[in-house]
Formats: structure tokens, sequence, C-alpha cells
């Protein structure tokens, strides 16, 4: 709250009428990264615990679902989520094929103790089945297998925060497969046909 028992309101703009704005017990700093591709991240900074409203606006109004409600709550000495690492290449931004395992590592071995939530989902918000193997040192192995080729996100969060670079933009890699035709003709003898593949620049689908 405020000085006047209030809610603080801070607002920002995204693109033409869109934009988003947070309302709660503290004037929270909002960051709005845009993606250049119709989408954008936003991270905000509440400086108290309670209650925060998110509203994603058009034209001045809420859009459905808007105002999102987030309970924040005090900072605790128990873990700190921004000492988790992940990586691997299931999390790069390219490379990742369609129908195949895409797998990347949780390294939370310098953050404390709190559960870990993996998520994925697809370009149209279809959720992407994550396997999640506790290996009982802190760490984690992860996969996922995308079944069409367009981007994916991947959210990481531990103990309801969201880790360092999370969530993760993920595009699907194409192939080309170029065929070499090689003959050599000695004495009616004709030789080697060789096949190689290079992968192709990424396709982004919008998100």
């Amino acid at each position: 709250m405020n000085g006047d028992g209030d809610d603080v309101e801070n607002v920002c703009r995204f693109c033409g009428d869109v934009g988003f704005s947070i309302e709660g017990p503290s004037q929270a700093k909002i960051d709005c990264k845009d993606n250049g591709d119709g989408s954008a991240d936003i991270s905000y900074w509440p400086t108290a615990p309670g209650e925060y409203a998110v509203h994603i606006l058009c034209n001045e109004a809420d859009i459905p679902k808007s105002p999102y409600m987030a309970d924040v709550k005090p900072m605790t000495a128990d873990f700190d989520p921004t000492k988790v690492e992940a990586s691997g290449p299931g999390l790069q931004r390219t490379g990742v094929m369609v129908n195949k395992w895409a797998e990347f590592t949780v390294d939370a071995r310098r953050a404390g103790r709190a559960p870990l939530h993996v998520a994925a989902m697809d370009a149209d918000y279809n959720p992407v089945d994550v396997v999640v193997r506790d290996n009982k040192d802190g760490t984690y192995f992860c996969r996922y297998m995308p079944k069409r080729n367009v981007k994916h996100t991947v959210l990481i969060s531990y103990g309801g925060v969201s880790v360092p670079n999370s969530p993760f933009r993920v595009s699907e890699s194409q192939y080309i497969i170029i065929i070499v035709v090689v003959i050599i003709i000695s004495d009616f003898y004709y030789r080697s046909i060789e096949c190689h593949s290079y992968p192709a620049a990424s396709r982004v689908a919008s998100f």
C-alpha cells in the first residue's frame, strides 16, 4: 500500500495499443522485452509481499482473463532461485528437432531446497509433456519431444520463482538433404553415390 492505503500502479507500453500495468502493495518496476515476433517477455519486481494484479491491456481495456492475480511471498533464506542453472541443447534457441528428444539439465545444488517445476508449450499454447528425473544430488535431468515444427517455450521455476533466463524460447531446425552424385567413367566402371545432410537455417514460427 502507499501512504494513503491504496494500491500502487505502474504501467508499461509494449507496442501500439497493447500495454501492461501492475497493481499491488508496492510500485513494481516493469521490464518489457520485445521479442520481435509479435510477442514480449514481461518481468516485474515487487518490493513488498502481498497480492498483485497483473493487467494486460489493449486499447486501455483488460484482455480476456486479465487481470492475473499473483500472490507475492516474502523473501526467504531457505532457497535462492537466482542460483539455479539450467542448460543443455533442449534450451538452446536453435537445433531442436521434431519427434526427437530435447534434453537439458537443471542444477540447483547451490540454491537450497525448494520444489522444481518445469513446463513446455508450443506456439499455440498447447502443453508439451516434460519428463523430469531427480538425480538425488540437487540436479535434474529433463527432456521433452516437440511434435510440431513451431517455436516452443520452456518455463522453469524453483520454489515458485522463475530461474535465470526463463522462459526459454526454442525454435526447431529443419534439415535439407543434398544429394551429390559422382559418376566416374573409366572402362565402363561407375563409382560412388554420396549423400550428405546439412542443417538448414532454423525456421521461427510466429508466437
